[in-house]
């Protein structure tokens, strides 16, 4: 998932909510992956089960990462 809401009184809504688009001009996507928020001491938080432990993160939505090859931008 990349995206919590957690509405007053009722269940979590876990979803697939970001994307990332990108022309075929641009470049070739070599890894992608979504990056889980971590605590003060490195270890990865779980995804939030409520709205008190999603306050407890910077934000609702995970960030999509993405290494790209950009070879063919390099002119030689």
């Amino acid at each position: 998932i990349t995206q919590t809401y957690h509405p007053t009184g009722g269940k979590t809504v876990r979803s697939q909510f970001d994307d990332l688009m990108m022309s075929s001009t641009f470049g070739v996507p070599l890894w992608t992956y979504i990056y889980r928020y971590t605590d003060k001491d490195g270890n990865i938080m779980p995804i939030p089960q409520s709205y008190e432990e999603r306050s407890r993160q910077p934000s609702d939505h995970f960030p999509v990462v993405v290494i790209i090859d950009i070879k063919n931008l390099i002119k030689e």
